[in-house]
Formats: structure tokens, C-alpha cells, sequence
């Protein structure tokens, strides 16, 4: 491929795994050999030296009456006899075991994932030409360049409530006396702006917009799928990427897709954020600095991807 150079930053391990195995049949190749070899050898040898003598003499008179008698024997015995007794054993035993894994590494399955999707042509490199000319459709594997973009709702609530901290509320609260701006106050606009930063950021995951050129890319990543963890999800924006995904959905005609989409209660806060602007605006008249809000809607001529892999 002619894309070998370039720099993987964000991988799914979990789609490319199921995906893998897809194509591949699983993606796991063990390979075992054994070799063993038990030699045993075992003998006995009996040796010994014996040597018997037995010798007796006996001598015996007998006197009856009208008879005399005498006996006299003499008895010898010999015995001589060599016995040999040894023994001896021996045992050699030679195992030898060798195991082969091969085990695919997540990248070796991504390379491997990526030249099978383009030999089943299942994979398109698509551009800007390609959204704006409605060339796309829902559930088609892609792979587009693009520039990250600092448009980002998480961040931008991140830095508000932090300002909010810093000044503190109960300091803040007071600039509401004679106001009257209702019954919200910085207190409880905290607490509401944390439960709502939870829940954007739940499971890790939180959008990414990317711009080709006059196109825009909705992708949600996961923050612990970057392959640098000491590294920010920004640290490469207003730079070129090259995302491998999904398309989730593909919108024109006025469609849109609105970044509070997390919540499942995009109206609700929607009308929660538009009814905190006049406190905002109190804090800037007030001479503090606040973040610039992002656009809530992405409108016409957008594409939400669910990415594989992304490279720099």
C-alpha cells in the first residue's frame, strides 16, 4: 500500500479484532512440536567367591555276646563354588519440547484487514468531492483525509466550569441581587453544567470534528483508544488526519445532528443552555473571560463516522 508511512495514533482493538475475524477465519495461529526421547538400559551381574570343606570320621565297636563287630567310616565333603553378583542400571532420558505461537498483533490485523477490505473492494477512499456529490451511503466502509478542528462542547464546558470554580459561586451569586434573572443561580448553573459534562464524556467517548475542507466529520472516538496515552486528543489540531471508519449516517437537505445528541435529552438541554446565556453575559459585563460556545447543531452536508483507525 502507499499509505505504509504513515503514523498510527488511534486504533479500536475491539472492531478490528471482530472485524478480523470476519475475514480471517480468527486470528490466532498456534503451532505446537514436541520431541521426546527416553532411552533405558539395565543389567545385572551376580559375582561371588565360595568355598566349602566338610569332613568327618567315625568310629564304632560293638560287643555282644558270640559276636564281635567293629565299624569304622570316614566321611568327606568338599564343596568349592564362585559365585559373581553385580548389578548396574542406567537411564537416559532426552525431552525435547519446542512450541511455535504466532500470535497477530492488533497492528499486524489492522495491515492485514485493511488489504483485504480493498481486495474485496469493500473499502473506498473517499474526499470532499465525494460527500458534496452525495456519492456515500450509510454503512460503507471509507477511509478520508481531513483537519482536526478545535470545535469541541466537551472542552468548552470544561473551561466554564472551571471558570466558575476559580471565581467561586457563592462570590458569583451575589452579582444576581436586583437582577433578576429568575430563579437560576451560579451555584445550581454548576451543577447542572457538571451532569452535563458527565454525561458528554461517559464510557470515554466524545466527539471529533473533523473539516474536509467545506465538509464536515462527526467522529466519536474513545479517549483511551489513542495509542499515546500521556498524549490530548488536540494535540494535533488544525492538522491533517486520515481517518478508516464506518459511516454511521450521512445528512443533507437540512438535516442535522445536534452535539448534546449523548444526553438523550438534546431539547432539554438545549433550552437549559440557551437559559443560562443571560448569566454569561452578566459574568463578561463583568469584565471575566469566558470560552466561546460551539455551534449545538451541525447542520447540511455532514457525515458521523465510527473509526477504525486514524493516522497523522
Amino acid at each position: 500500500m502507499g499509505d505504509d508511512l504513515e503514523l498510527l495514533i488511534y486504533l479500536d482493538e475491539n472492531l478490528i479484532k471482530n472485524l478480523s475475524s470476519v475475514f480471517f477465519y480468527g486470528y490466532i495461529d498456534i503451532r505446537t512440536h514436541r520431541k521426546i526421547n527416553d532411552k533405558c538400559i539395565e543389567g545385572k551381574l551376580l559375582e561371588g567367591n565360595k568355598e566349602q570343606f566338610y569332613d568327618e570320621d567315625r568310629y564304632s565297636k560293638d560287643i555282644r555276646e558270640g559276636y564281635k563287630g567293629k565299624t569304622c567310616s570316614e566321611v568327606g565333603t568338599y564343596q568349592n563354588s564362585i559365585e559373581n553378583n553385580k548389578s548396574f542400571e542406567t537411564h537416559e532420558v532426552v525431552r525435547q519440547e519446542e512450541e511455535t505461537k504466532r500470535i497477530y498483533t492488533v497492528f499486524a490485523l489492522h495491515s492485514q484487514l485493511i488489504n483485504a477490505m480493498y481486495e474485496k473492494k469493500i473499502l473506498t477512499k473517499i474526499n470532499e468531492l465525494t460527500i458534496c456529490n452525495r456519492e456515500i451511503s450509510q454503512g460503507e466502509y471509507i477511509k478520508i483525509r481531513g483537519d482536526i478542528t478545535t470545535v469541541s462542547l466537551v472542552s468548552y464546558l470544561d473551561i466554564l466550569t472551571n471558570v466558575l470554580k476559580c471565581y467561586g459561586t457563592e462570590y458569583l451569586d451575589t452579582l444576581l441581587i436586583d437582577k433578576n434573572l429568575g430563579k437560576l443561580n451560579y451555584t445550581k448553573i454548576l451543577n447542572m453544567l457538571n451532569h452535563l459534562l458527565e454525561l458528554l464524556t461517559k464510557n470515554n467517548t466524545q466527539d471529533l470534528i473533523i473539516k474536509c475542507n467545506k465538509e464536515t466529520l462527526i467522529v466519536t472516538v474513545n479517549t483511551k483508544f489513542f495509542l499515546n496515552e500521556n498524549s490530548s486528543i488536540f494535540d494535533k489540531v488544525n492538522c491533517p488526519c486520515e481517518i478508516l471508519g464506518k459511516i454511521m449516517r450521512t445528512c443533507y437537505d437540512g438535516k442535522n445532528l445536534s452535539l448534546l445528541r449523548k444526553t438523550a435529552q438534546v431539547e432539554y438541554y438545549e433550552k437549559l443552555i440557551k437559559s443560562i446565556e443571560p448569566f454569561l453575559d452578566l459574568l463578561q459585563d463583568e469584565g471575566l473571560i469566558l470560552p466561546i460556545m460551539p455551534e449545538l447543531i451541525i447542520n447540511d452536508h455532514y457525515v458521523l463516522v465510527v473509526p477504525l483507525s486514524i493516522y497523522i
